[in-house]
């Protein structure tokens, strides 16, 4: 396994709470499991903020303490942290030319469910997509509260000011397209985020594969069109306009 440098991401994120805590999930869930000694001298951070932040994580159930790990010096073995697979689930939704692609993942990227939903009217998205996810949630017993967050891929234009699809080589629409608000009241707990399709799949290549040690990365789709994702300094870049 590549290691990475987490004492950058740190000294990036300003020390902050939330930033900290998901740098921390991130390390755990990176290395299967892990000590608090260990995520401390990876990121810089001190014990005693680790300690902080892994009792944070446990009290949520995003992770658990499992077994004993090895020690390297006298004294008592290490506790070491691992995700907790059950801990959430997350909502992935890709837009496509007839419809969409839902599927669900728990807290380790594994997928729980998928289902690919045809359209008659692409304007009715937004509610449809939030049946659905309800739908699947229900049939796999899944307490709606525990939906962590909706990721949405669009092969569009967006506006992010307005979170709307302004203009799309690839779906069905014209004019404008609004598909957020029913998802929102839906889901009102849950993180919405949303971007270009290509830019999505380059963050994807760069935190689970064999790029996970590199700060920039171009990603290339060829698919019914031709887009283009691109990392740098470990973010998605959208430029201005979100192309």
């Amino acid at each position: 396994m590549t290691d990475i440098n987490w004492k950058t991401q740190v000294s990036s994120q300003q020390q902050g709470k939330e930033n900290n805590i998901s740098l921390v999930f991130t390390l755990i869930r990176y290395y299967g499991a892990i000590s608090r000694a260990e995520i401390a001298h990876k990121t810089g951070l001190s014990p005693t903020t680790i300690s902080y932040l892994a009792d944070q994580l446990l009290t949520s159930g995003f992770v658990f303490e499992t077994g004993n790990g090895e020690r390297s010096t006298v004294g008592r073995k290490p506790i070491m942290l691992q995700v907790n697979p059950q801990g959430g689930v997350i909502a992935s939704l890709e837009f496509l030319a007839d419809g969409f692609s839902c599927a669900l993942y728990d807290l380790t990227i594994q997928e729980i469910s998928e289902q690919h939903v045809l359209l008659a009217d692409y304007h009715q998205i937004g509610q449809t997509a939030a049946d659905t996810i309800s739908r699947m949630l229900q049939a796999h017993r899944v307490n709606s509260r525990r939906l962590l967050g909706i990721s949405i891929g669009i092969p569009a234009v967006i506006d992010y000011t307005t979170r709307q699809v302004l203009r799309s080589t690839v779906l069905p629409v014209s004019g404008n397209l609004s598909f957020m608000e029913p998802l929102q009241q839906c889901f009102p707990r849950s993180f919405i985020s949303l971007g270009n399709e290509s830019g999505f799949c380059a963050y994807a290549e760069k935190t689970s594969g064999a790029y996970e040690s590199l700060d920039h990365l171009i990603y290339l789709d060829i698919n019914i069109g031709v887009g283009a994702g691109l990392i740098i300094d470990n973010h998605i870049f959208s430029g201005s306009g979100g192309m």
